[in-house]
């Protein structure tokens, strides 16, 4: 593979100068959040960007990203989630080409790669602010579930019937559960993992999570049933199913506030339509 190699780069990337490459739904919003969407200049397929600043190009999945066409955009700064390949950044890194990746799935994380991306792209103001508005909603949404009993939730990636995974601890889902006042269900492995009858029943939850296009591919609510040991949980019987869209459950990026105050809602419904409200 031809990898030519770039020029020295700039602490930050000046307003106006820049072509930008975002790997991952997070690093994309990071970059339109303060207002330099109009330089990015691809992002990997998925991912979900204003219409009016439409990228000029859409590379592969973020993580099985390979080196090539990102060298093809000619980046002066490559913006990436924590799920791009080792061997990709590195080979990047290599030809001269600036990578910045950010945090895992955790709420420190989430904030932190808000302020570190926002001063790259030298809006380190409106990475602030956007830290400071999550907070304001962590906090709300804190106060409102204390003391509620927590629900056993179990977070099922579903890409149809055939392909199904369930998340255990160390993963983005289950920190958004710890903080909407919620319960892995499946504390007790890490990573995510292939949905088992055994585990499901066994693990017992008290409602099932899905995001929004996962619920659709295996038929919605009523297709939860049909799938390996779902129907035989506490969760399907009292049809207890919630639903986040995609990139608010998954992506862990500035909007990560917003998807805590919407899970919270569903897995706390007496504390809607207010909750994350300040008091």
């Amino acid at each position: 593979m031809a990898i030519f190699l770039c020029g020295a780069l700039p602490l930050a990337a000046q307003p106006g100068t820049a072509r930008l490459v975002a790997i991952g739904s997070a690093s994309a919003e990071i970059v339109c959040a303060v207002g330099r969407c109009e330089e990015l200049v691809a992002i990997t397929r998925g991912v979900r960007v204003p219409p009016a600043a439409t990228p000029r190009a859409t590379l592969g999945a973020s993580r099985g990203i390979t080196a090539e066409p990102i060298v093809a955009m000619r980046p002066t700064i490559v913006l990436a989630d924590s799920g791009m390949p080792v061997a990709t950044i590195a080979q990047l890194r290599g030809a001269g080409i600036r990578v910045e990746v950010g945090g895992a799935n955790t709420w420190a994380d989430a904030m932190a790669t808000t302020r570190r991306f926002s001063a790259l792209l030298g809006r380190s103001r409106a990475g602030d602010s956007l830290v400071a508005a999550n907070e304001a909603i962590r906090i709300a949404v804190a106060r409102r579930i204390d003391g509620r009993a927590a629900p056993r939730v179990l977070f099922v990636y579903a890409r149809g019937s055939g392909t199904l995974f369930v998340a255990g601890a160390e993963t983005g889902p289950a920190e958004l559960i710890r903080l909407a006042g919620g319960r892995n269900a499946l504390s007790d492995i890490t990573g995510y993992k292939p949905l088992t009858a055994e585990a499901v029943i066994a693990a017992a939850p008290d409602v099932l999570l899905f995001t929004t296009t996962g619920l659709e591919s295996i038929g919605g609510a009523r297709g939860v049933a049909t799938l390996a040991g779902l129907g035989a949980t506490p969760a399907a019987r009292q049809q207890r199913v919630a639903t986040l869209d995609d990139d608010l459950l998954l992506a862990f990026g500035p909007r990560v506030g917003s998807a805590v105050r919407a899970l919270a809602a569903q897995l706390h419904p007496a504390m809607t339509p207010s909750v994350g409200a300040s008091r």
